[in-house]
């Protein structure tokens, strides 16, 4: 089990150190791809314009905007291959949350202490393929856990 749980804390780890990659990996592609664009624009001869902040700048906007739908990863397509996005279906309706219920002390529906100290909390029946498993957070700090 000792074994199982190294590998586990190395690998999520290594999962930490692979986000913090992001942003590097985000900007050297986009430096890359704006100047080699920007060089195939100048070959032209100024028959397409070269990007400029501005229009980065916009696209940023942009995705804030689609990134705010809650089905926008339904619309990855689209937005990748520069599809007006104006044209997509409305956005799915958000129901309102409804108010929990507020009962007080001596109702007949408020638990008793002992009741709520007793309660097991509910375990899922099996788990076969294709079920999602609980991950555990990753630990902040850098050591991993001692098994006693």
């Amino acid at each position: 089990m000792a074994g199982s749980l190294e590998t586990i804390w190395n690998n999520q780890l290594e999962l930490s150190k692979s986000e913090s990659l992001l942003d590097e990996q985000f900007a050297v592609l986009t430096r890359l791809t704006i100047t080699t664009l920007n060089q195939v624009a100048g070959q032209l001869g100024g028959k397409v314009l070269p990007i400029v902040y501005e229009d980065v700048n916009k696209l940023f906007m942009t995705w804030a905007d689609f990134r705010k739908r809650k089905d926008f990863r339904d619309h990855m397509k689209a937005w990748f291959m520069g599809e007006d996005l104006s044209q997509l279906p409305p956005p799915p309706v958000e129901e309102p949350e409804k108010p929990a219920l507020q009962l007080k002390e001596g109702d007949a529906d408020v638990p008793s202490v002992s009741a709520e100290a007793n309660a097991q909390p509910e375990r899922p029946q099996g788990r076969g393929l294709g079920q999602e498993v609980e991950v555990p957070e990753v630990r902040k700090d850098d050591n991993p856990p001692v098994s006693s």
